[in-house]
């Protein structure tokens, strides 16, 4: 009878459901984080924290007050050490399951994120599938700042990524993929650079960081990081604008690329072959050409890849003197020729490959209605 007493007790016990969880309403939900360099070669952890009541007001993340969010932070020789200083800040315990991107000022990001990254590798609860974003600016002032939808600032951020018509500009790394590449020996981590438009209250992404290791190594252009989507196949709906002598300014959207590599290796000798084959719809001529003959198409063609070749050979040559192989060159290389591999003479042999570019483009819309 008393067996049959402790199985009924602990059958109830199990049946109790989350015993050991907390209610949300006890919870500080973090939305965004921000990391800075601080004094003494400490780090500045900040937390975007929403106030649940300004959101309740309407949906979809927008709220009547312009900044319905709370800001803490704290400094510590870690981020992990930072914990302890933020949970003293807040009422309710913090939860980090609801990061959606986490802002890192550039400074610390030159001096190497191995370490204030380790942090959200090893959370259990931090999404690995959250987004980085870098920012020239202090991290801590992008996560308070105010924008004119009056939208928290980390929705505002992911929008980015999901927006189909910002495909050739904004190319995502999480924290899974970024904390791979930078351990990786053949590839290297890119991060979007975001910055804050403080007349219009928007948010604006200017390029890519690119790093060489751990570390920031430099940041590429609008212009630059559009030919590293193209070479990568990442762009999805570009546009691409060149001037000509015939017809002006002319200009192409939905341009999309299918690229491909090759790589030779003779003797001590490599040598990068990029064909990309490309196409997207004309939908401009500043001197209002409204017919096009099959001539015209085909002198188009020439001169828009003629700029192509030359402007994503450019782009390839400034990551070579970056000393960054964000296009996971070492990969194909390491493939194709494994008995060469030698991870610690791989860096010395891609800043002074050479380099080939060859591209086809065509245009498959002419854009004119009559």
């Amino acid at each position: 009878m008393v067996h049959k007493l402790w199985l009924f007790l602990a059958l109830i016990f199990c049946l109790s459901g989350c015993w050991d969880q907390e209610e949300v309403s006890k919870r500080a939900l973090v939305l965004a984080m921000g990391l800075d360099q601080a004094a003494e070669g400490k780090i500045k952890v900040s937390l975007q924290i929403p106030i649940v009541e300004e959101l309740l007001i309407v949906p979809s993340g927008a709220a009547v007050s312009a900044k319905p969010f709370a800001l803490v932070s704290a400094e510590g020789s870690s981020a992990f050490a930072t914990v302890p200083g933020l949970n003293a800040k807040t009422q309710t315990s913090l939860f980090f399951g609801q990061i959606q991107t986490v802002f890192i000022n550039t400074e610390l990001a030159r001096k190497g994120l191995t370490g204030p990254t380790d942090f959200l590798r090893r959370h259990p609860t931090v999404p690995p599938q959250a987004f980085l974003l870098l920012t020239e600016r202090p991290a801590h002032e992008m996560l308070e700042v105010r924008l004119i939808s009056k939208r928290i600032p980390s929705y505002s951020t992911v929008t980015f990524f999901h927006s189909n018509n910002k495909k050739d500009q904004v190319f995502p790394q999480r924290i899974w993929e970024f904390n791979r590449n930078i351990r990786s020996q053949t590839q290297d981590a890119f991060i979007p650079l975001i910055e804050y438009d403080t007349k219009e209250e928007t948010f604006i992404i200017k390029g890519l960081g690119v790093f060489d290791g751990d570390r920031l190594a430099g940041i590429l252009s609008g212009e630059e990081t559009r030919m590293v989507g193209l070479l990568t196949g990442k762009t999805r709906n570009a546009y691409l604008s060149i001037p000509t002598e015939r017809f002006g300014r002319i200009t192409f959207r939905k341009v999309t690329a299918a690229p491909r590599t090759k790589i030779e290796h003779n003797g001590h000798q490599l040598l990068f072959r990029f064909h990309v084959n490309a196409q997207g719809f004309l939908v401009e001529s500043t001197r209002g050409i409204t017919r096009f003959t099959p001539e015209d198409l085909e002198w188009i063609q020439t001169k828009t890849a003629l700029y192509l070749n030359r402007e994503i050979k450019k782009a390839v040559q400034r990551l070579q003197a970056l000393n960054s192989d964000i296009l996971a060159l070492g990969e194909k290389y390491r493939a194709h020729y494994p008995r060469k591999w030698d991870p610690a003479n791989w860096k010395l042999l891609y800043s002074e490959a050479k380099i080939e570019v060859s591209v086809k483009f065509t245009v498959t819309r002419s854009g004119t209605m009559l």
